[in-house]
């Protein structure tokens, strides 16, 4: 049922959509300003990982040297990272130039390395605030592919919206892909940093229409109700391996709770006759 529905969907974007009304990728991106993608933050593009001791960072800095070429996302070496906290204090920060506060390399997340375990800051008013605390394996440090994997499969996500506009979403792919395939557009997920399944709802399906690059142009194929609003930092899921048909499905509604029983009344004593 699902791979009929995907063909159906397949059949009407090849007669609705033509090559000359998709807008280049890369030349959308570079249209925006500046700050365009800064102003949400879980819209996450910058991130840096900080450990114990300098020694460890720099473990960190050779691993993710090719972390920024694989997606959207880019990797900001240690050194680099403890200039740019520095723009995000909590003190005043008045006495800094202006081009130094609208550096475009801020970041909006931290990974603390704890060994076992990762901690994940995000950007929260010129501070960074604890998220959650995720597991990682030497596996998943062993190479920049193998970490790219761990954030995305903790992240819960494959893109995010970046901007919309005339029907058409902007999305940066955390794993650059040159297949166009389809996703779901997660609900009320602009304002989430983490995507978890089971609080997930799927408000429309999309279909890749270009890449290039880390970046993406998506159309709606098929939405919930009659008016979408796509906001910046709502994400997506790719591929039929995250189950996202299902989330397009409504919500179950709440089984009924049965009435309480009202138990028979007891018979009535039987009357003997008086001979």
């Amino acid at each position: 049922m699902v791979k009929h529905l995907i063909a159906s969907f397949a059949l009407c974007f090849s007669l609705t959509a033509s090559a000359d009304d998709i807008p280049d990728p890369m030349a959308w991106w570079q249209d925006l300003s500046d700050s365009a993608w800064q102003d949400q933050p879980t819209l996450i593009r910058h991130l840096t990982i900080r450990s114990s001791t300098a020694a460890k960072a720099k473990r960190w800095d050779r691993t993710m040297q090719e972390f920024s070429e694989l997606g959207f996302m880019q990797y900001v070496p240690s050194e680099t990272a403890d200039f740019i906290k520095r723009l995000n204090p909590v003190e005043d920060i008045s006495d800094l130039p202006p081009e130094a506060l609208l550096d475009p390399a801020l970041l909006q997340l931290i990974l603390l390395d704890r060994g076992s375990k990762v901690t994940i800051q995000g950007s929260h008013k010129r501070t960074f605030k604890t998220l959650a605390t995720w597991p990682i394996t030497a596996a998943d440090r062993k190479t920049a592919p193998s970490v790219l994997n761990w954030l995305s499969r903790n992240l819960g996500y494959d893109a995010v919206v970046i901007d919309a506009r005339d029907g058409l979403i902007l999305a940066g792919l955390l794993k650059s892909t040159s297949e166009l395939g389809q996703g779901l557009l997660v609900k009320d997920s602009s304002k989430r940093w983490l995507i978890k399944e089971s609080n997930t709802r799927g408000e429309a399906l999309l279909q890749m229409l270009k890449t290039s690059g880390s970046l993406a142009v998506f159309e709606v194929l098929l939405a919930k109700g009659e008016t979408l609003a796509v906001n910046k930092g709502s994400k997506i899921l790719l591929g039929q391996n995250n189950n996202w048909m299902k989330l397009l499905q409504p919500a179950p509604k709440a089984a009924a709770r049965p009435k309480a029983l009202t138990p028979d009344p007891e018979p009535a004593a039987a009357t003997q006759s008086t001979p």
